[in-house]
């Protein structure tokens, strides 16, 4: 290390007098500073299994806490409400769901990355301590000294670091939304299976009602002589069998409503069967005014993994500006003092890397290759997406158009039914004629609403695609943010 020192020399009792000082201030200067470099301290924070089980049973829709978070939005005047849709069922899975809370906090996580990534580097202070056996002229057998490094570094290189902490921070939000929209799509397809069993199940029982009006009808003519057992045997048996499916349809039923109320994140007790309420709206099959082309760039602009690739992306950059900023080396300027046996010595000495071997090629190199590996992966993502709007609005179409084919089969088939009433009622058709034809129906009814739920898939399936959605509804983006802010900043507690 290149250095610079001038001596300078003073008498024997000042030399004593400059020890003793000296070496007290070498002292109060240890103690002063291994104190000022503490400004934590451990805190033990051990699991509590049981306390954490008992709170998340605890959990209500009814918690002071939660009425709280729901004043910001402007309900917490209609909360709890006495009929739960898909948005009630949505706002409270934001706030209770675990999950939201596990994304929110890994923020801090690449939030600490920035303040690390800010963070200018420390100096390193050296004491020499030597002990010399020569102390002829009552000299001090003593060298004791400090000597300071101070590393400057070209502030390119910590705008890069910090830049790839924003990023990496910025995914962190990301995930916190995806987190959310993921709960939501399972929430969603779980409403949409209860209904679908409710439905199916109202339907089903529909059929029972009219087999046993013709087991009935049968009966009465079996014992007149016009018509025989085996008839009615058949008959029975269909009976036995959509019995049974009804059967199955229940379990159907409580196995969807505890899955739907389970993604809430709290204790299923909160809820009631009865008091899940449908919007017809949402049910409404009905084509969306958009074409595939706004379906494609709304998928290209809002997709969370386009919108990460982006993101990560910029960490490529940030690195590769990182390595080629390594090419400047760190200058490192090395002040110091040193009391050596009654001489006291300043010094100064700089150093700096000789760039005589590499200059940080090989890893300049291999940031390159990585951002242009990375631009690959997002052209690779964006045909991969397009791809797969493309085959989810095919789909959508394909399932609309059979849906509506359906309807026009049921139309025709209820005005068939009409018309056989009437003629029942003018003597020309029996009675037996008119419930077949009513059982035939709601076998035909039964089969157009499993098609309507084929589309209401179809659309929730391209929804997902998008990452979107498509019909407007409760804000959820707001949310979210207001969430995030919240858990960071303390200002409403989650239970």
């Amino acid at each position: 290390m290149p250095a610079i020192f001038i001596q300078t020399g003073k008498s024997k009792k000042d030399s004593r007098t400059a020890r003793r000082i000296y070496s007290r201030l070498v002292l109060t200067v240890l103690v002063g500073v291994s104190g000022g470099c503490v400004n934590y301290t451990y805190q033990p924070e051990p699991l509590q299994p049981d306390s954490f089980y008992h709170e998340r049973l605890s959990a209500s829709v009814d918690s002071q806490e939660f009425r709280e978070f729901l004043m910001q939005e402007g309900i917490a005047d209609k909360w709890p409400p006495d009929n739960w849709g898909l948005d009630e069922l949505a706002l409270a899975q934001l706030y209770f769901n675990p999950e939201i809370s596990v994304a929110i906090d890994s923020i801090p996580v690449e939030q600490a990355d920035i303040i690390i990534a800010q963070q200018r580097i420390n100096p390193d202070l050296n004491i020499p301590l030597e002990h010399h056996s020569d102390t002829s002229g009552d000299r001090s057998p003593w060298l004791i000294g400090f000597l300071l490094d101070f590393v400057f570094e070209r502030e390119g290189k910590r705008e890069a670091r910090i830049s790839k902490a924003e990023a990496g921070a910025e995914i962190a939000r990301i995930n916190v939304e995806e987190t959310a929209w993921n709960l939501q799509q399972d929430l969603q397809k779980a409403y949409t299976d209860f209904y679908a069993a409710l439905e199916i199940r109202k339907i089903l029982a529909g059929e029972l009602d009219i087999l046993g009006q013709i087991i009935s009808v049968l009966e009465k003519r079996t014992e007149a002589g016009e018509a025989s057992e085996f008839e009615v045997s058949l008959n029975r048996l269909d009976y036995q069998k959509i019995l049974l499916e009804i059967t199955r349809q229940q379990t159907q039923v409580t196995e969807n409503f505890y899955r739907l109320t389970g993604l809430i994140g709290i204790n299923s007790q909160n809820f009631d069967e009865e008091n899940i309420h449908f919007n017809e709206e949402y049910f409404d099959p009905g084509m969306i005014d958009i074409s595939r082309p706004d379906l494609n760039r709304i998928a290209l602009q809002g997709r969370f993994d386009i919108r990460k690739a982006l993101m990560e992306y910029n960490l490529y950059e940030s690195e590769l500006r990182l390595q080629i900023e390594e090419q400047y080396p760190d200058i490192t300027l090395s002040p110091g003092f040193v009391f050596d046996q009654d001489d006291k010595i300043w010094a100064l000495g700089t150093a700096w890397m000789l760039p005589v071997f590499h200059n940080n090629d090989g890893r300049i190199e291999k940031a390159l290759a990585q951002r242009k590996l990375m631009q690959g992966k997002f052209r690779q993502l964006q045909a991969g997406i397009i791809n797969r709007i493309n085959t989810g609005w095919a789909n959508y179409l394909a399932s609309v158009d059979a849906y509506r084919q359906s309807l026009a089969l049921l139309d025709d088939s209820g005005k068939n039914l009409e018309n056989i009433r009437k003629q029942h009622e003018l003597g020309y058709a029996d009675l037996l004629r008119v419930l077949r034809n009513e059982l035939e129906s709601k076998r035909l009814e039964r089969a157009v609403f499993e098609l309507k739920m084929k589309v209401i898939d179809a659309f929730s399936g391209l929804q997902n695609q998008l990452h979107q959605k498509l019909r407007s509804g409760v804000d959820f983006n707001s949310i979210i943010l207001k969430l995030i802010r919240n858990r960071l900043t303390g200002e409403t507690e989650q239970p």
